[in-house]
């Protein structure tokens, strides 16, 4: 009777420890999890904090970029004839302007007012290495400018024909 009595204590002692622990762990479990979330809304505040820093400062050192670009839209007809034809020529191929469209660039989403362009449709002709230069080129153009779309045909000298239609951004353009 007294090894049953021991057993049965002994058993209870058991549980009882084996209580606390699973209480134990339960209770470190919970600390840990709120203690990652503080964590994590602490960093994410600090994230926002940050950005917002570096924003001001981007801001701040941005206010010559943004004249220069302020500036590149405002780019008059004879300007941009000249730059798309220098263009040409720095890659070898004779740049012709065959002719002058004012559009404008389609609306951005939250954009007011549409941005007055010109479209310029040019042609020219060359060996496929320097017309697909041409091509880099023009997509590389120091004016705000997108272009619009590209012909190439080869020609039966091996050599290649390009039109393209370049659409040039340009508040002097009246409508």
């Amino acid at each position: 009777m007294k090894t049953n009595l021991k057993a049965v204590i002994l058993l209870a002692v058991f549980i009882i420890v084996w209580g606390v622990v699973g209480w134990l762990v339960v209770g470190i479990n919970s600390k840990l999890g709120s203690l990652s979330e503080k964590t994590e809304e602490r960093n994410t505040l600090n994230s926002r904090s940050s950005h917002a820093l570096v924003l001001q400062a981007l801001a701040r050192d941005t206010a010559s970029a943004r004249s220069v670009l302020e500036s590149a839209y405002d780019v008059d007809v004879v300007s941009a004839i000249r730059v798309v034809e220098s263009t040409g020529r720095d890659a070898g191929v004779a740049i012709s302007v065959e002719s002058i469209l004012s559009e404008e660039f389609p609306l951005a989403k939250g954009q007011s007012r549409p941005i007055p362009a010109m479209v310029l449709i040019v042609r020219g002709a060359g060996t496929f290495e320097r017309v697909f230069r041409t091509l880099s080129l023009f997509e590389n153009i120091p004016l705000v400018s997108i272009l619009d779309s590209v012909q190439l045909d080869k020609r039966e000298d091996g050599n290649w024909n390009i039109t393209a239609r370049i659409r040039i951004a340009s508040e002097s353009i009246e409508k």
